[in-house]
């Protein structure tokens, strides 16, 4: 069984050039925090953290591994404007954990739950987190929505 947490980053500062600079605000971090909290229900070990480049995803991911006692790695190919697909591509292989924290942003996220679920595509609010899960493969339409975990 393989299992996926998809989260958006937490609530980000004013836009900015480059948007991949923007920081999380304190509330963004707060998000992060709570988020953490509920994934801390699923007793996960050795917890693996991807997160896009963007610094705001960078911040979320790094609350994430200091509540969970995890590490996180930044990957390339999860930004706004890339397409998940590519992403799905790369989880079959070997060096991919059974069990992965992915940290992006809209509309990447909702985009690549709706790929691997078959589902239509659900906006993600800011520190929203979705457990995905599949007995097979990662491949389109395989996986199942079993939890949602919003920062309220």
């Amino acid at each position: 069984m393989n299992e996926l947490v998809i989260v958006r980053h937490g609530d980000a500062g004013p836009y900015t050039q480059p948007d991949a600079a923007r920081e999380l605000s304190e509330a963004g971090r707060e998000e992060a925090r709570k988020t953490a909290r509920q994934l801390l229900a699923l007793q996960w070990q050795d917890v693996v953290i991807w997160h896009s480049p963007y610094v705001r995803a960078r911040q979320t991911a790094d609350i994430l591994s200091q509540v969970l006692a995890g590490r996180s790695l930044e990957v390339a190919g999860i930004t706004p404007d890339d397409h998940p697909d590519t992403f799905i591509r790369r989880m079959d292989r070997d060096d991919v954990p059974e069990r992965l924290i992915l940290v992006s942003h809209m509309p990447f996220v909702a985009t690549l739950e709706a790929r691997l679920t078959g589902n239509q595509g659900e906006p993600f609010m800011t520190g929203e987190a979705r457990l995905l899960r599949t007995e097979t493969i990662w491949y389109p339409g395989q996986a199942i929505r079993v939890k949602v975990m919003r920062p309220l």
